[in-house]
């Protein structure tokens, strides 16, 4: 799902913890142009009420600016996951 005008960031990296059903865990490799450091995301699923929890952790952002601008970006991706979760026929 493209948005028009939304800054797109591509990275590499590496995984760290695979445990279907429940946790994705990875580590991003530096990227020196961007000034980011080694970064590390994990996503945690849990079923809550018949209902899938989502928890993202983001560690090892260098300033509170890239933390803004990081924060931006989950906020967005999150919440178009959340459309198409919501409307499956949107991914079509």
């Amino acid at each position: 799902m493209f948005q028009e005008g939304v800054f797109e960031v591509w990275t590499t990296g590496r995984f760290t913890e695979v445990d279907p059903p429940s946790v994705l865990e990875y580590v991003s490799d530096p990227d020196p142009k961007l000034q980011m450091p080694e970064m590390r995301i994990r996503v945690e699923l849990r079923e809550q009420g018949g209902q899938t929890q989502l928890t993202l952790t983001h560690t090892g952002m260098p300033t509170d600016d890239i933390c803004g601008v990081i924060e931006g970006g989950w906020t967005n991706s999150l919440s178009m996951l959340g459309e198409l979760v919501a409307n499956p026929e949107m991914a079509r």
